[in-house]
């Protein structure tokens, strides 16, 4: 069990800071409530298709799900400009 207020999103604020890149530069791809606070966090959230309503609401974008390559369709996307950061 993790200490309270600790979550994905804060770990991605503490490894953007690390690496010294701007948060708002950052890509979060998640599928579950555990990961809503990763998606709040990143520049930009994407929640695949099939994610929890919580991981939905959160996200700005939605791709296709998880059976059917998601990231690499982000990635995709990000390099067609149908995701902008």
């Amino acid at each position: 069990i993790l200490p309270k207020g600790v979550h994905k999103g804060l770990a991605l604020q503490r490894l953007a800071d690390h690496l010294g890149v701007d948060i708002r530069k950052t890509v979060a791809v998640g599928d579950y409530d555990n990961d809503v606070g990763m998606l709040r966090a990143a520049g930009i959230g994407v929640a695949v298709a099939n994610s929890s309503p919580a991981a939905l609401a959160a996200a700005e974008y939605v791709t296709v799900s998880n059976d059917e390559h998601a990231i690499a369709a982000v990635i995709c996307d990000i390099e067609n400009e149908k995701i902008r950061l």
